[in-house]
This record gives C-alpha cells, sequence and structure tokens, in this order.
C-alpha cells in the first residue's frame, strides 16, 4: 500500500556568487540561480509515468572549503518553478503540471553536495 518512488535527473546550467564569511576565507554564503531539464520516471504501486520538463529555481546556502579543490556545498531553495508533463507508460495519456514551490517541501528539498575544481 502507497509504494511509490521516483527518480529524476535534472541536467542544466548554475550561476552562483560565492561571498566569504570569515577571515580564512574557506566558509561562504553563496546565493544563485539554476534551471535545467528534467526527466525521469515515477512508479505509483506498478503505474509508471515517464516525467520530462524544466525547472528553474532561486537559491541560497553555504560552501565550505576542506581543500584546495575540494568542498562541501549546501543549497537552500527559495523559489521554485517546475513544468512537468507526466506520459503514462501504459499510454493512458498525459498530464501537465506546473508548480512554483517557496522554501522548503517535498518538491523543493535541500541539497547537499561536494564540489570539485579541476
Amino acid at each position: 500500500f502507497m509504494d511509490f518512488s521516483s527518480t529524476w535527473v535534472s541536467v542544466g546550467p548554475t550561476a552562483q556568487l560565492f561571498s566569504p564569511i570569515n577571515q580564512a576565507g574557506d566558509l561562504h554564503i553563496t546565493n544563485g540561480i539554476n534551471g535545467g531539464y528534467v526527466f525521469g520516471t515515477n512508479d505509483n504501486n506498478g503505474f509508471k509515468d515517464d516525467v520530462s520538463g524544466f525547472e528553474i529555481s532561486l537559491n541560497t546556502g553555504l560552501n565550505i572549503q576542506i581543500k584546495d579543490n575540494l568542498a562541501i556545498s549546501l543549497i537552500i531553495p527559495v523559489v521554485s518553478h517546475q513544468s512537468l508533463t507526466l506520459e503514462a507508460q501504459e499510454g493512458a495519456g498525459s498530464q501537465d503540471i506546473s508548480n512554483i514551490s517557496i522554501l522548503l517541501n517535498k518538491e523543493n528539498p535541500i541539497k547537499l553536495g561536494l564540489r570539485f575544481d579541476f
């Protein structure tokens, strides 16, 4: 009962401004914007949908420099917009979804990441 899983991938550009907040310069507040193409699948009790669409997000967060070429980032969404199409794999039709999320909720999660310099 209530067996739901979702696997999505988002590919697109990100622009961020890093503002140091300590003397050593290894802790930054970040503010940015990112956008991307989204694709993946939803599986709801055996009924599968293909997901595709676009998203854009304004965010803030922290960047902690661990080494010269390695950092940990925490990205907190402020405002996000998604425009998605859910296409049933069994051919039962499609549904367009457009939503705006403000701050944190299930469609707008906090993201934790590693940043590498090459």
